[in-house]
């Protein structure tokens, strides 16, 4: 992936390591400006931490060694005979620090890398980073990208948490372009520490003893764990598919990877694909494939939990043969999901925050032919659909959200019981 820029936003990187040099971006313009953040002899990325103005800003030197540990798994260059490889192997890569020696850093700071990964041509971002707040900034720096139709990829938390419970920024922004990542372990499970979510959380992928690239020399390598390094493998994944599958959207990229996931018992109920990473089978996968993984019946997601919040897209999605018709209006771009009630009592559903008018549906049966219509709702405007059922303890229930005469976008519901 030559030609495909990935900005690494974390602690910088290694700029003379010898197995990441050679693969670091160059910057026309080296001297500048980005809202205000002054940098000069830029000419690989920026150090956001030294503050406006400062002659140091141009120099992402890393003093903590996982901005150096992330780059090299997203792409340490390839065949080169030293240590390991990186994902994508030429990858264009753009260190952007605002995270200290101590790993820690500020919204603001990372604010100014996403500008300037945005001004400056990154295709792909890494985030192997998060807190617990929401933060209006941020999410708004993140809609810029998703705009401009930059991925960005972040990395779900080590908390061991249920994301739909507790939410982790910037993984759980409900946004388009997101894609977030849980780490899997060398027995293909959902590792300890690593926070998870059916809805909230997309795949899992790598993220146990990784060797790559380290800080302390040139030649210097490490073993690390962590969804820091989960993440990155993702990151590498979509450059690679978006060299290899140039007219694929951004979406659709993120469609084909999500698609071709290896579907393994651990990661059901705790990622929505209910599964991990498979770049070999999203790389040979043919160019049309990059419809949503949960278009049909038959390869709905399993939702798990007594309240759930579910980010998606419907983007490509279609309609299948003998699929029910909800409440007499033409839909055309379904998507599916399964959820077995834990408890029962009253449910509700809705897709408040989906970006398109909605049909929204619930049934229970085995298959397409045999459903049996719950509760089911539309709306005139965007994403106001809601449902409210009661839910029997044990019994599974299969959900739909459509668009309104094949309309599609973001995907957006919560389920919750009614207290």
């Amino acid at each position: 992936a030559p030609n495909v820029v990935v900005a690494i936003v974390d602690t910088g990187a290694r700029l003379t390591h010898q197995d990441l040099a050679g693969n670091l971006w160059t910057n026309p313009s080296p001297n500048g400006a980005i809202n205000g953040f002054q940098y000069v002899n830029a000419l690989h990325g920026i150090n956001a931490t030294v503050g406006s103005g400062s002659a140091n800003s141009g120099n992402p030197t890393d003093n903590n060694g996982h901005g150096t540990h992330v780059a090299g798994i997203v792409g340490a260059i390839g065949n080169n005979g030293v240590d390991g490889s990186g994902v994508a192997w030429s990858v264009q890569l753009m260190p952007l620090k605002f995270l200290g020696a101590n790993g820690e850093g500020s919204i603001s700071n990372e604010i100014t890398c996403l500008d300037f990964a945005l001004a400056n041509g990154a295709q792909i971002i890494n985030g192997s980073f998060g807190s617990k707040g929401f933060t209006q900034s941020e999410y708004t720096a993140l809609q810029a990208l998703d705009a401009a139709g930059i991925i960005s990829v972040f990395a779900a938390g080590n908390a061991a948490e249920d994301n739909d419970l507790t939410l982790d920024y910037p993984a759980s922004y409900i946004l388009n372009n997101i894609v977030t990542v849980a780490a899997s372990d060398n027995r293909d499970d959902v590792i300890f520490f690593s926070s998870y979510g059916s809805g909230n959380v997309d795949l899992g992928s790598p993220g146990y003893e990784i060797l790559s690239t380290y800080d302390t020399s040139d030649t210097a390598t490490a073993i690390l764990s962590g969804t820091s390094m989960a993440t990155p493998f993702v990151t590498g994944s979509l450059a690679l598919l978006r060299a290899q599958f140039p007219g694929d959207t951004p979406r659709q990229l993120i469609n084909r990877l999500l698609r071709h996931v290896d579907s393994d018992f651990n990661f059901h109920g705790r990622v929505q694909t209910g599964g991990r990473l498979d770049l070999a089978a999203a790389l040979s996968s043919a160019p049309g494939d990059n419809t949503p993984f949960n278009d049909a019946f038959a390869s709905r997601s399993m939702l798990s939990g007594s309240s759930l919040a579910v980010r998606s897209s419907n983007v490509g999605a279609t309609r299948e043969t003998g699929e029910p018709v909800i409440q007499g209006n033409a839909g055309g771009a379904s998507l599916w999901w399964q959820w077995t009630a834990p408890v029962s009592g009253s449910v509700t559903l809705s897709t408040s925050g989906s970006s398109y008018a909605t049909l929204v549906a619930v049934y229970t049966g085995a298959s397409l032919g045999s459903l049996a219509t719950v509760a089911a709702n539309s709306t005139a405007g965007a994403g106001a659909s809601s449902v409210t059922f009661i839910a029997q303890a044990g019994t599974t229930y299969d959900l739909t959200v459509d668009g309104q005469n094949g309309a599609s976008g973001l995907t957006v519901f919560v389920l919750n019981y009614n207290n």
